[in-house]
């Protein structure tokens, strides 16, 4: 059973980003995000009950990797490169993804 808003005969929405001008964050899926700066990264979130990394690349695909310590949350927003950090210590690791927009 999908969880989402039934919009066509076989299609669901089930996932929404919204924007918050105050404090200048993105809650997509169900992941709330902060804008960092970098040349391949638009936005990092984390759910520290689910253990999910979301990421906002600047082409404008969001991807959720799964299983992910709470520590790389932490030193990929602290990395001075966050695509090369994202790169060595989250792709090449084998975190399970997908791609939600």
């Amino acid at each position: 059973m999908i969880d989402g808003e039934m919009v066509g005969s076989n299609l669901y929405k089930i996932c929404t980003i919204w924007y918050n001008r105050e404090n200048d964050t993105y809650r997509g899926g169900f992941v709330k995000r902060v804008f960092v700066e970098s040349s391949n990264v638009k936005s990092i979130g984390y759910d520290i009950s689910k253990r999910i990394l979301e990421v906002e690349f600047n082409d404008g695909s969001i991807y959720n990797y799964y299983e992910v310590p709470q520590l790389i949350y932490k030193e990929l927003i602290e990395a001075d490169s966050h695509g090369k950090y994202l790169d060595k210590h989250i792709k090449k690791a084998g975190y399970k993804y997908i791609k939600i927009a």
